[in-house]
């Protein structure tokens, strides 16, 4: 299967195409997140559905969907990330999902997954999306929200004298949601705590699925030093050093 390129953002591009080889390792919540999902679509699909995955990094979805039949478009901005995709077979773009290249009512049903929260502009997008589903379709969603990575995010902000945005409350996502055009069915909360030995295990862990990008300086190798110590110092428990995600998962219908 070929990948049909509309021209991304470079530099976001080549960042989250280097953490394609050791997503699928360490995306541990995300396949939670993406497991929910696809238990909620899957009696909603017909085997010969057409499905639009935005964000679809490496390709999860299809393994999860387990409907061979569907046909599912995945649209990623990391070019690496497709390349494992498109070896399922299915239709890749590589394309900035702010700016999808989709014609309108085309697809059953689009997902979302651990999406929403790294778009620039997440109203608009989810407008996109309602554009391209078809009437009566589907949209599928989780997104990160706030209490996600808060040990690592305060102990950076620490460290590098900033106080970054942390990720949607609900209250946001509620409305952004309301004003999507979706008739929202379903929607839940998920929580996980993952624990690892020590705080540069936990940083290595994340830097791995691409969790450590921000719109900030790098920080140098003391920074990075003074960051695992901030991090072992404010939140080491008896079960090691923590990483907490939480994540809203849920449905809606576009109206017939």
């Amino acid at each position: 299967m070929t990948i049909d390129v509309i021209v991304p953002s470079k530099r976001i591009s080549r960042f989250f195409s280097r953490k394609a080889g050791t997503y699928r390792e360490h995306a541990r919540f995300q396949r939670v997140a993406l497991d929910r999902l696809a238990q909620l679509l899957r009696p909603r699909l017909g085997q010969d559905a057409s499905v639009v995955d935005v964000g679809c990094g490496i390709g999860l979805l299809p393994e999860m969907l387990g409907k061979s039949g569907m046909r599912i478009t995945g649209i990623d901005v990391a070019f690496a990330a497709l390349r494992s995709f498109s070896l399922t077979g299915r239709q890749a773009v590589c394309a900035d999902m702010d700016r999808l290249p989709l014609r309108p009512a085309v697809f059953n049903a689009a997902v979302l997954a651990s999406t929403l929260q790294w778009s620039a502009d997440p109203a608009g997008l989810l407008r996109s999306v309602h554009g391209i589903v078809r009437p009566g379709g589907l949209l599928a969603f989780s997104c990160f929200t706030t209490g996600t990575l808060a040990e690592f995010i305060t102990a950076r902000d620490k460290v590098a004298g900033i106080s970054s945005a942390a990720f949607i409350d609900m209250t946001q996502l509620k409305r952004l949601l309301a004003g999507s055009g979706f008739a929202i069915t379903t929607i839940e909360i998920i929580h996980r705590r993952y624990f690892y030995t020590t705080a540069a295990a936990a940083v290595r862990s994340l830097s791995s699925i691409g969790a450590t990008a921000h719109d900030g300086e790098r920080l140098g190798r003391s920074g990075i030093a003074a960051l695992y110590e901030e991090y072992e110092r404010r939140f080491r428990t008896a079960d090691g050093v923590p990483v907490s995600y939480e994540a809203a998962v849920g449905m809606g219908e576009k109206a017939p």
